[in-house]
This record gives C-alpha cells, sequence and structure tokens, in this order.
C-alpha cells in the first residue's frame, strides 16, 4: 500500500475501519510518513471513536474525521488546496501548535443526496462474486446463476436505532434510502449483472415500510437476498414475506438467552424472542437463520447465566453444523468500553486497541468467572452446538472441523485443572446442563411454513 501511495504520487490518503484495525492502521501511517513525509494523512470510521487517545498513539496522522467521510473528506481537500484553515471544516480533529483542535459536528448525511453507485470507477472484478449454494433456492435462481449473474454485497441504510452494551456506535440515528433511490440502486446493479444480494444494512427489519419495498424490488428485478434483523422485529408474518419475495435468509444476534444478561448488553429482546426468531426462520427454510450468533463475558455472567445460553440453545434449531460464541471485547466508542474505564477494567488504551480484535482472546474479563474458566465455556458452547444439531437433525457428522473443534475444547479443559475450584465447579454445571437434554423436544421440520 505505501509503495502504491508513492508510486501513483497521491498527496492524501484517507484510511481507517473499524475498532479492531488499529495496528495495521499505526504500521501502515508509520511506514508511509518515513517514506513520504509530506502525504496527509486521514483517518476516519469507527476506529476514531476515542480520537484523542488515537492521535497521541499515532501521530502520523494528519486529521480525523469524526463522522462521516463523503462531504467532510472533500473539504479537507479544498481547504488544502486552497489555503484555507482547517478549523473552518465541522467534523474533524488534528493538531495545532501541540494541541488538539476539535471542530463543530458535521451534519449527518442525508443518503438520497450522496452521488450514485458507479461501478466503472472501481476494479469491480478482484472481488469474489460467485453465488453461495445457499441463494439457489429454486428453478429461477439456478437459471440466473447460468445465465452468469453476480453475487454482491449492498448497503440500502445506515446505523441501527438501538444502542446495544457491546457495540460500536459513535455516530448515532437510522437513516434509510428513499423508495426512489432504492429502485435507482437495484436497477443499476441488476443491469451491471447483479441478481444476488447480501444487503447488509445493519437493522433492515427496523422499518417496516423500507423491508416492504424491498420486497417489492426483489420481484420485479428478479433478485435474491439475505439480511440480518432483530429477534423482536420477527414475525411470522414478516418471515411468510420475505420467502415468498425471494429472501433466502435472515441471521440474528442472539448473543445470550439469559434475561439478565440481555438486559445488560441493553438488548431489548428476551430469550422467547430469541428462540421464537431462530426457529420460525427454520421453518420457514431462511437459510442464514443457520448461524447462532452468542456473546458471553457481559458484566454479570457466570455459571448459571451460561447454564440459561446453553439451555436455550438447545430449544433452537438450526438447519447447518454452525455456532459463533464470542467472549465480549469492548470495542473503542461502545458503552462496554466506557464501562470498563469508569470501573478500572481498561488501564491501558494502547494494549486493548491492540488486542481487541480478537474473538476468542479476553481482552477485558467482565464475568464473574475467571479468564481461563470463560474461554473453556466458549469452548464448549461451541462444541455442544454442533452435538446439540447433531442430536435433533439425528446425523452423525464427523468432519474436520468438528474434531478440531473438540481438540481446542480438551486442551482448554485440561488447562483448567490449574484452578481446582472452577475445575471442580465447571464440571458440576457441565453435567447439569444435560438435564435439559432429557426432556421432550418438538422436532421442527426445515422449511415446514414456506
Amino acid at each position: 500500500m505505501v509503495d502504491h501511495t508513492i508510486e501513483q504520487g497521491y498527496d492524501l490518503v484517507g484510511t481507517g475501519g473499524i475498532g479492531t484495525v488499529y495496528k495495521p492502521l499505526k504500521k501502515f501511517c508509520s511506514i508511509l510518513k518515513l517514506a513520504k513525509p509530506d502525504v496527509k494523512i486521514v483517518v476516519g470510521g469507527h476506529i476514531v471513536a476515542d480520537y484523542e487517545f488515537l492521535l497521541n498513539a499515532i501521530p502520523e496522522i494528519d486529521v480525523i474525521v469524526s463522522g462521516e467521510g463523503e462531504i467532510t473528506l472533500s473539504k479537507i481537500v479544498n481547504a488544502i488546496e486552497s489555503g484555507i484553515d482547517l478549523e473552518t471544516i465541522p467534523g474533524i480533529v488534528y493538531r495545532h501548535d501541540g494541541c488538539l483542535v476539535t471542530t463543530k459536528p458535521e451534519k449527518l448525511v442525508t443518503l438520497d443526496e450522496l452521488p450514485d453507485i458507479h461501478l466503472d470507477n472501481f476494479n469491480i472484478n478482484a472481488y469474489n462474486a460467485k453465488v453461495p449454494d445457499m441463494y439457489l433456492v429454486d428453478e429461477q435462481a439456478k437459471k440466473l446463476m447460468k445465465k452468469g449473474e453476480k453475487h454482491i454485497l449492498v448497503f440500502l441504510s445506515r446505523g441501527c436505532p438501538f444502542a446495544c452494551f457491546f457495540c460500536y456506535r459513535h455516530i448515532k440515528k437510522y437513516r434509510v434510502y428513499s423508495n426512489e433511490k432504492n429502485e435507482l440502486y437495484i436497477s443499476y446493479l441488476k443491469k451491471k449483472g447483479y441478481s444476488f444480494f447480501v444487503i447488509k444494512s445493519e437493522c433492515l427489519t427496523a422499518n417496516k415500510g423500507h423491508l416492504e419495498n424491498v420486497c417489492m424490488l426483489a420481484k420485479k428485478y428478479e433478485f435474491y437476498w439475505a439480511i440480518d434483523g432483530r429477534a423482536d422485529q420477527i414475525t411470522p408474518e414478516s418471515l411468510k414475506m420475505l420467502k415468498k419475495h425471494n429472501c433466502v435468509g435472515i441471521r440474528f444476534g442472539i448473543e445470550s438467552f439469559d434475561q439478565s444478561i440481555l438486559g445488560v448488553m441493553k438488548k431489548k429482546t428476551t430469550p422467547e424472542q430469541n428462540i421464537n426468531a431462530i426457529n420460525w426462520s427454520f421453518q420457514y427454510g431462511l437459510q442464514t437463520s443457520n448461524i447462532l450468533m452468542l456473546i458471553i463475558g457481559s458484566p454479570g455472567e457466570d455459571r448459571k447465566t451460561i447454564f440459561n445460553t446453553r439451555k436455550g440453545m438447545w430449544k433452537c434449531f438450526i438447519n447447518e453444523d454452525d455456532v459463533i460464541c464470542a467472549i465480549l471485547n469492548p470495542y473503542p466508542g461502545s458503552p462496554a468500553y466506557s464501562y470498563g474505564i469508569e470501573n478500572g477494567y481498561i488501564t491501558d488504551k494502547e494494549l486493548l486497541h491492540e488486542a481487541v480484535g480478537h474473538k476468542s482472546k479476553i481482552v477485558v474479563n467482565f464475568s464473574n468467572i475467571s479468564k481461563r474458566e470463560l474461554y473453556v465455556w466458549q469452548q464448549w458452547i461451541v462444541c455442544e452446538g454442533s452435538l446439540s444439531y447433531r442430536v435433533k437433525h439425528r446425523k452423525m457428522l464427523l468432519n474436520r472441523y468438528f474434531f478440531v473443534r473438540w481438540a481446542i475444547f480438551v486442551k482448554a479443559y485440561l488447562l483448567l485443572i490449574k484452578e481446582p475450584l472452577a475445575f471442580g465447579l465447571f464440571n458440576i454445571y457441565l453435567i447439569k446442563g444435560f438435564s435439559y437434554w432429557l426432556k421432550p423436544l418438538k422436532r421442527l421440520k426445515y422449511g415446514e411454513l414456506a
């Protein structure tokens, strides 16, 4: 990247990303400034949530964009070219005479006022456009694939109306494109040969009218799509509508099946809503509901709350062998980050920024059990999920992934012997957990309501 910047003769570089990019960002800025000291480096995205720390930790950064970059970056370029003082530009942070200068916030972008997307400006062929098998749900989808139609990731909204404890959200509000702009966007992509979409809007189910508009466009332009949603916004009627309009899957951030932990996370959902959303999606044949995404390690997490999550997981039917369990790490800008600083869990911001990107590494332990035991529970939940899948679907899949996940658990389990009390209590709750396996469970069939 540094070589490319120099070869192309760029005078300004815009970079950044989510809260996990700190280490490569720091390295890139350092190498780039050494190679080309006069280049201007502008950084934005979630990583700048704690901009005061970032500017002190990476002195090579010239300007930070604290909001959205589309409008602000062009103003920065114009100011540099015209010799205008940066303090006139809203939504930025920079150094002046050794002090940090923070300008007034920039207004949020109205999505419809953004320039239209033109794929001709990008080397789009560098991206994987192969159609995943999950989209091939009927003959029409198979015809489109054989015709050469491609797969792409798109955003039709920005933000989220919620404020979960673990989520980074330094730009507030939830905004969607108008119905007219949605159609312009979709029709353009269809002309470019795209008929299979992952709509990565963080919460497409949050706006019913917007969701209904996408459903209408799916039929009109013959595209197949998958989305992310919230369990509390899902009903059998909405799933029926999605299935009818070529939606092949919906994925939820379940996080927990314990009500107290869901409260700590500020999820505003219940265990029953989580279970219903997963099982209804399974019954309607929406395939990406196959992934159970869980998080453990919130403040107050203990063996009892983990037991409830395991118990809820047993009640869920998923159509593939895939359970994801992450440790709650406090991403910069999230309520968890502020909580960690205020309560003394985070004392070294540099260390946290460097380590927070590892989902299996416990950077900060908010729970009421030790780091070692929390890690063992993380590995066990994944293994128990794989067992649960096999029992409920009466399948015996002995693939490499199955053995790898069990090997990781066994290794972690044996290390827990170093903590005799925790080891004993872990085994008590491990065995206790199998009690719900003995209770009758109504078997559900995939796609039975479709």
